[in-house]
Order: structure tokens, then C-alpha cells, then sequence
């Protein structure tokens, strides 16, 4: 995971994957918010968790090239109702395969390229697959060509287009 860590990340669900998954390395890149400090101490006491806390985003590339998969494991709340998550975007970029919570209604446009998760449980499984994913070539380019479609780069010649349009 690569993003803030607050009130709206669920640590709990987090836990419940460290502990199903303990050959899997959980690593954790962000701003911790005070309010979650002591529970990602908890998590500090599985050999399988890492908390690297923030690196500049510059300095993201050499850690992300190493992940098999993408989480977003988020509340569902006002706060988070209302996200779009660029992490989605980012992951997806760099082909990892990615699992999410379902905290936003615009998820679901989503479902053919993300594991989008209704359930603890759901979570757990698409974790699962989405790491035997990880070694599927096809998927992996598919989710980089979702990323291209959707970089800064292409939503701005998106939106000139639409502007000379107008004009």
C-alpha cells in the first residue's frame, strides 16, 4: 500500500490479511495519521508486516516495481464515499493487480480491472487471486494500458479535446 495511513484506512482488515497470509509481505508506504499510531504498532509485531513510513513520491518506483499486488483497504464512510482513489490509477499503471474495498458507489465501474470487495472475507479471497495474478502477463498489460488511458497526461488531452470542441 502505498498512501496516507488515517481513521479511514481499516487496520483491522489489514491485520486479518498479515495473519491469513503470513508468507506474504505486507509493506506499507505513507503518512501515518496520529490517530492510528498505536494500532500500527500492533501490526509492527508480524514478521510479515512493514511500515516504512513516508517516502517521496519520486522515490516510489523502486519499491512499487516489487509489489504483486495493489491494496486499498478503506473504510466505507462519508469521507471515503466521496474518493476516487489515484492509488488506483497508479497501481494500475505499473500492472500491479489490485484489491479494494467497496467504500465508494463509482467502484463498480471498476469490477473488470480491480477485485472489488463487498466483505472482510471477499477481501481475503480476492487477495488470493489477485496474487496468482500477478504472474499473468496479459492481465498485467491490460492493467497497464488502463493506467495509460487514464494518466494526467491522456485526462488532460481528454480535456482539451472536449474544450476545442466547444469552441
Amino acid at each position: 500500500y502505498v498512501g496516507s495511513i488515517a481513521a479511514w484506512f481499516d487496520l483491522d482488515l489489514l491485520e486479518e490479511c498479515v495473519k491469513k497470509f503470513p508468507s506474504v509481505n505486507f509493506v506499507i508506504i505513507g503518512r501515518e495519521h496520529p490517530i492510528v499510531a498505536e494500532r500500527l504498532d500492533v501490526l509492527k509485531k508480524y514478521e510479515n508486516f512493514c511500515f516504512l513510513g513516508y517516502k517521496p513520491y519520486t522515490d516510489l518506483p523502486p519499491y512499487v516495481q516489487h509489489f504483486d499486488a495493489g491494496i486499498i483497504p478503506f473504510k466505507k464512510n462519508k469521507l471515503t464515499a466521496a474518493v476516487n482513489p489515484v492509488k488506483l490509477y497508479e497501481y494500475c499503471a505499473a500492472g500491479i493487480p489490485t484489491i479494494s474495498t467497496d467504500f465508494a458507489k463509482g467502484l463498480e465501474q471498476f469490477k473488470d480491472i480491480i477485485f472489488l470487495a463487498s466483505s472482510r472475507e471477499q477481501f481475503v479471497q480476492h487477495l488470493e487471486t489477485a496474487l496468482k495474478k500477478s504472474h499473468d502477463d496479459r492481465f498485467r498489460a491490460v492493467l497497464r494500458d488502463f493506467g495509460r488511458k487514464n494518466s494526467w497526461d491522456s485526462r488532460g488531452q481528454q480535456i482539451r479535446s472536449i474544450l476545442y470542441e466547444v469552441r
